[in-house]
């Protein structure tokens, strides 16, 4: 008998020592769906996105991140640059590839939707966007740090909401930005 449990307990071991196959590593779509939802109520978030809008950018296949000149008219002309998004020149743009940072954005962008920090301003001056796309449809935000305000757009035009963004989550973005070494605008 103590043969036999001796025998169990090799045997036991031998397969605990082959265990599983590597873990395959999680996808996308499955990293998404364990993103803490940290901003407002469902509501208010379903709202600004638009119907779908959260699902695009939990779920993004593409994740933009661009550096705006904050000032669409300068001496009453146009901003030189030639790359635009909704009207602002476009100083930098890189296409976020690491699942970890797209994580880390949308994290960012929840966080920034609680307002915590947020004190409105008249201004609105964006230096950050965000551009998600999804099964060919978008979210573009445009945020503004300095007043601490987000326009929010889905689709092209179809879709606008302005909500205030709290200013904690800008060293995420402003990390991002330094890692990828694009140009933010200083000053006013």
């Amino acid at each position: 008998m103590r043969w036999i449990v001796l025998a169990l307990l090799a045997l036991s071991a031998s397969l605990a020592a082959c265990g599983d196959p590597a873990p395959r590593p999680a996808t996308r779509a499955e990293n998404a769906r364990s993103i803490p939802f940290a901003g407002r109520d469902e509501k208010e978030v379903i709202s600004a996105f638009g119907e779908g809008g959260r699902d695009i950018i939990e779920h993004a296949a593409s994740v933009e991140l661009l550096t705006l000149n904050p000032h669409q008219l300068v001496d009453g002309k146009l901003s030189p640059e030639t790359d635009r998004l909704r009207g602002y020149g476009v100083l930098g743009r890189v296409t976020v590839t690491d699942d970890t940072e797209h994580r880390s954005i949308v994290e960012a962008v929840y966080r920034g939707l609680k307002g915590e920090g947020a004190g409105p301003a008249s201004c609105f001056w964006p230096r950050h966007a965000l551009r998600f796309t999804h099964d060919g449809r978008t979210v573009e935000l445009l945020i503004c740090f300095e007043c601490t305000w987000v326009h929010v757009y889905r689709d092209g035009a179809e879709h606008e909401a302005r909500m205030l963004f709290g200013a904690g989550v800008k060293p995420v973005f402003d990390s991002a930005v330094k890692a990828h070494g694009l140009t933010l605008h200083k000053g006013n």
